[in-house]
C-alpha cells in the first residue's frame, strides 16, 4: 500500500491486485455514458527515459515518431519483438528531461529492464516512476470543464499535453485526459476533480471507454499476439510507416 492507495481507501475503495472499484464494477461502467469518470489508474504505470539522448534512443526502439514528436504532443506507440509481434504498447509523451512510457502496471518491471539493456553508450537512463507518479483518467461529456474549475491544464486538441512534471494533463481524446501527477499532489488533485463534478469510478470503466475508443493494453498473457494493426494502431496513430528502422519495422510494414 502507498499513502494515494491508503487514501482511495479511505474513500471507499476496493483494491484487487492493480484493479479498483468503489461500486459494483457493472453500475460504474454504465455511468461511461452519461456521466464524467474520475478513475485511479492503478492499472497503469509508468517507464521514465531521461537525458539528453533519450529521443534518438526510444525512435530507434519503437513503431511511432519520437523526434518529431513536438514538445506539446503525446502518441500512442509500442516496442515489438524482431518478429514485429507487440511487447507492449504505451502512451508515450515529452518532459522537461526526457520521455515518460505509460504502459500496463503489469509490463513495467520486465518492460524497464527491456529497454534498458538497449541503453549502452546513449546519454539515457531507463527506469520505473510508478512509484512517483499517480495516474488519474477523466473522461465524459463535461471533462474538460472539469478540468477548468479544478483550476488544472486543458490541452486544447487530442493528443497534445499540457502542465509541467507534477500537474500534467494529456488529452487522449475529445473527451477523455490521463492526468500524471506527483504522487504527494494526488490525493489533492483527486479530490478537486470530484469537487469540479467528477464522479467516482474504477478500473472497468475506464477500460470499457478505452475499448469504445479502440485504444488497446497489451499485458503479459497478450504479449507477443499482435502486430501492430490487429489492434487498430494503425487507425489511431500508433504506428508510422515513414519513420525508418526499429525491431520488427519489416514485418510491421508487409502486414
Amino acid at each position: 500500500m502507498t499513502a494515494w492507495t491508503d487514501h482511495l481507501a479511505r474513500l471507499g475503495a476496493r483494491l484487487d491486485g492493480n484493479a479498483l472499484a468503489f461500486d459494483d464494477p457493472a453500475t460504474e461502467a454504465r455511468l461511461v455514458d452519461d456521466v464524467t469518470i474520475a478513475v485511479p489508474l492503478l492499472n497503469l504505470g509508468l517507464i521514465r527515459s531521461v537525458g539528453p539522448d533519450s529521443a534518438p534512443f526510444l525512435h530507434n526502439l519503437v513503431s511511432n515518431e519520437v523526434l518529431k514528436l513536438a514538445a506539446d504532443a503525446a502518441c500512442w506507440n509500442s516496442f515489438n519483438s524482431p518478429k514485429g509481434r507487440m511487447l507492449t504498447n504505451f502512451l508515450l509523451w515529452p518532459e522537461a528531461e526526457g520521455h515518460a512510457l505509460m504502459m500496463s502496471a503489469e509490463l513495467v518491471p520486465a518492460m524497464t529492464k527491456k529497454f534498458s539493456m538497449y541503453v549502452l553508450r546513449s546519454k539515457t537512463r531507463v527506469s520505473d516512476a510508478s512509484a512517483d507518479t499517480a495516474l488519474v483518467g477523466l473522461a465524459g461529456p463535461e471533462a474538460a470543464g472539469v478540468l477548468e474549475r479544478a483550476g488544472l491544464p486543458l490541452p486544447d486538441a487530442p493528443m497534445k499535453q499540457a502542465g509541467d512534471a507534477g500537474r500534467r494533463c494529456i488529452r487522449i481524446g475529445d473527451d477523455a485526459f490521463v492526468l500524471a501527477l506527483a504522487a504527494d499532489q494526488a490525493a489533492e488533485v483527486y479530490a478537486a476533480l470530484l469537487d469540479a463534478g467528477a464522479a467516482r469510478a474504477g478500473t472497468a470503466a475506464w477500460q470499457l471507454k478505452m475499448i469504445r475508443a479502440g485504444v488497446p493494453l497489451l499485458s503479459p498473457a497478450t504479449q507477443e499476439e499482435f502486430v501492430a494493426q490487429m489492434v487498430n494502431y494503425d487507425l489511431i496513430g500508433g504506428v508510422s510507416f515513414t519513420k525508418g528502422c526499429y525491431p520488427g519495422q519489416e514485418i510491421v510494414a508487409r502486414t
